[in-house]
C-alpha cells in the first residue's frame, strides 16, 4: 500500500483537505506541472513547497510532526522527461514510490515493474521482431539501484526468512503448496533471477 499526495507545483493552495487515516507512514508528496517552475528557483520551490505540505499533513489528528517531516516528495514534469534541474523524475519517482511502499506490497510491485528497469550496460537487442516489446524506460543510477536493493532486500527477508536462491524459494514453496506451488515457486526463481541480473549479483 502506498497514498500518493498530488498537487500541482504551482497552485495557490497548499494541501487543504488532508484527510486520508493512518496511511502517511506509506505517503508520498507528488508535485506535479514542475516544468512551471523556472530554473533558477526550482530548489527552494521544492524545498518550500515540501515544508508547506508536510505541515499541513500534521495538522492531522494522530499525526505527529515526526511522521510527516519523514515524507518525501517528488516533483514530476507533464511535459519534459526531467524536471527543470534536469534530472529525470521517473526513476527517482519509482524508486521513492518503491522505498515507502508497504512491506507486502514491495516484492509484487517491483516484480510487477521489473521488466521496465533498464539493467546496467544491457546490449540492444536487433532482432527483427514482428511484435517487439517496448524498450525498458526507467534507467537507474548506482545510487537508485542501492535503494531498490536495500528495499527489497528486507522486504525479501521478511518474507521468506533463510532463503537466499532462487531454487531453494521455488523448493520451499513447491514443497509446501504440492503440485500447485511449481508456478509460484518458478515466479520466485524468476524473481530471483531478476535480482542477480539487476544488481550484478
Amino acid at each position: 500500500m502506498i497514498a500518493w499526495v498530488c498537487t500541482p507545483g504551482c497552485a495557490a493552495r497548499r494541501g487543504n483537505g488532508l484527510r486520508f487515516g493512518g496511511v502517511w507512514e506509506n505517503a508520498l508528496i507528488i508535485f506535479t506541472f514542475a516544468n512551471k517552475v523556472e530554473p533558477a528557483k526550482y530548489q527552494y520551490f521544492l524545498q518550500k513547497r515540501t515544508e508547506l505540505v508536510r505541515q499541513e499533513i500534521a495538522k492531522q489528528p494522530k499525526v505527529s510532526p515526526k511522521v510527516a517531516n519523514n515524507i518525501p516528495s517528488v516533483a514530476i514534469d507533464n511535459e519534459s522527461k526531467t524536471t527543470p534541474d534536469g534530472k529525470k523524475w521517473l526513476e527517482e519517482l519509482y524508486v521513492t514510490v518503491t522505498e515507502r511502499m508497504s512491506e507486502n506490497g514491495t516484492i509484487p510491485f517491483f516484480m510487477a515493474t521489473i521488466d521496465r528497469i533498464k539493467k546496467p550496460e544491457s546490449p540492444k537487442k536487433v532482432v527483427d521482431d514482428p511484435f517487439p516489446q517496448s524498450e525498458p524506460d526507467i534507467e537507474l543510477n548506482q545510487n537508485q539501484l542501492k535503494r531498490i536493493n536495500t528495499k527489497t532486500t528486507g522486504s525479501l527477508e521478511k518474507m521468506i526468512a533463510g532463503v537466499t536462491a532462487g531454487a531453494s524459494a521455488g523448493a520451499v514453496v513447491g514443497a509446501f503448496f504440492g503440485p500447485a506451488g511449481a508456478g509460484i515457486g518458478a515466479g520466485i526463481g524468476a524473481f530471483f533471477g531478476g535480482i542477480a541480473s539487476l544488481f550484478g549479483l
